[in-house]
């Protein structure tokens, strides 16, 4: 369980860290800067969903794992 926390733990970081970057737009003006502020803001979001997803599909399988693994103590099963 604490590994499922831990993965959990570690991709709620690496979201934070990619909205908290810093914009690599500095020093460019008008129509430069609104296409440079547009692609940060697409690549962005499709980071986000990419990670979403992987953050997702790793939980399925996390939690497939522990439901499999675990211990039937103190269940009917246990004879």
């Amino acid at each position: 369980m604490w590994v499922i926390l831990a993965i959990n733990a570690l991709f709620l970081i690496a979201v934070i860290a990619l909205f908290g970057q810093e914009s690599s737009c500095q020093g460019m003006t008008g129509d430069e800067l609104s296409a440079c502020q547009a692609g940060e803001g697409i690549g962005k979001g499709a980071v986000f969903l990419f990670l979403l997803f992987v953050w997702a599909l790793i939980d399925i399988v996390l939690g497939v794992i522990f439901l499999v693994t675990r211990s039937r103590a103190g269940t009917a099963y246990e004879r």
